[in-house]
């Protein structure tokens, strides 16, 4: 009894706790996610008073630190939220990420730092976006079979090329960013997230024909930088992974959705389905029309690929009501949101089988064919 007592026995039954919780919570969001295409409040809110007290008691017996254990809880919290708000996933979603990553036990990680790619966080995050990126990969092979000339898109090369000068400038900002005003040198993850944040960002706000403009200055500082301190195969590098990782979400974005879209009517619509088409007005007295393009001075009621807000819902339950969309059928055509409850408790499980990402395996797998 004794042994149960003692630093290790208490510290190693608070893991066996919280393994068995993970487990549990991924299997019951699974079966409601797949069934019923929804996720208890009570399992992620439960899942989430879980790990705040397990958090807690860690950092009393001296297992983490309690600003380590405050800044995961405020930066998961801020990735699930972004995410949400991007349309990566629906709010459920979001909130069942955000308990998972307060779940994770830190003791089964070689770092707790945020600057490493085996942060619990960190981990989670991309062993939930390996897992996605084949999820959609294999459900748009299996769903393009028998419509093979429905589902051919056009890839410009051109494009592909502009994406690269997109990115190369915001790495030069960053580095630049990096290098003259900040006191300590970026880490590899601090770099990459960074990137990654602010194309979200242009992506979402920046005009495309402004884009290159914008890459311009940060062309010059990136240039400047990596020739005057000699570390332009950092830049290089930092590059190729980057511009690999877009050109798999863009062929993503742009494929799957293909095959992934359904016409639904506007009283079915929920919060966070995300519309493909907007709903607009010029004029009220002409009535509302659906279209992909907005300009300004129309009443939009919703937009194009942005989740439905609950007011944005209960507007167009209104309207629909009162008839303001007959002359498009009132419905509207929405993502298929691809159940994420499934991807990440199986991404929650790798999380703690690993103690850490599935970077370093992967490289591990692939080393033979990559080495000459």
């Amino acid at each position: 009894m004794e042994s149960l007592l003692n630093d290790f026995g208490r510290v190693f039954l608070l893991e066996l706790i919280l393994a068995c919780a993970i487990t549990i919570c991924g299997c019951y969001t699974t079966y409601t996610d797949i069934h019923f295409r929804y996720i208890p409040n009570w399992a992620s809110w439960g899942l989430l008073a879980v790990g705040l007290i397990s958090q807690g008691l860690f950092w009393l017996w001296g297992a983490v630190e309690l600003d380590q254990a405050g800044i995961g809880f405020l930066v998961g919290f801020v990735v699930s939220y972004a995410l949400y708000i991007y349309g990566f996933w629906a709010p459920g979603d979001a909130k069942l990420f955000w308990a998972f990553v307060l779940v994770l036990p830190p003791t089964f990680f070689s770092s707790t730092s945020l600057s490493s790619f085996n942060a619990p966080i960190w981990a989670l995050l991309l062993n939930a976006l390996v897992l996605t990126y084949l999820v959609l990969l294999v459900l748009w092979a299996l769903l393009r079979r028998g419509r093979s000339a429905e589902a051919k898109v056009g890839l410009d090369a051109s494009q592909w090329l502009y994406l690269g000068l997109e990115l190369a400038g915001l790495i030069g900002l960053v580095l630049g960013f990096g290098t003259f005003l900040l006191v300590e040198t970026m880490t590899f993850v601090e770099v990459v997230v960074a990137i990654l944040v602010l194309y979200l960002l242009v992506d979402r706000f920046v005009p495309r024909s402004c884009r290159l403009t914008l890459a311009l200055p940060g062309l010059i500082l990136g240039g400047y930088t990596a020739l005057e301190s000699g570390e332009w195969p950092i830049y290089l590098t930092l590059w190729i992974i980057s511009w690999g990782v877009f050109l798999a979400y863009h062929i993503i974005k742009r494929l799957a959705p293909r095959a992934f879209l359904q016409a639904m009517p506007i009283q079915a619509l929920r919060e966070g389905m995300v519309p493909r088409l907007a709903i607009y007005a010029r004029d009220r007295a002409r009535g509302y029309r659906c279209g992909t393009q907005v300009e300004q001075g129309q009443d939009v009621l919703c937009y194009v690929g942005r989740p439905l807000t609950k007011v944005q819902v209960r507007t167009l339950h209104e309207k629909s009501a009162s008839g303001s969309f007959a002359q498009f059928g009132n419905e509207l055509e929405v993502e298929l949101a691809v159940p994420f409850a499934p991807i990440i408790a199986v991404a929650g499980v790798l999380t703690v089988a690993l103690g850490g990402s599935l970077i370093k395996p992967l490289i591990q797998l692939f080393s033979p064919w990559l080495l000459f």
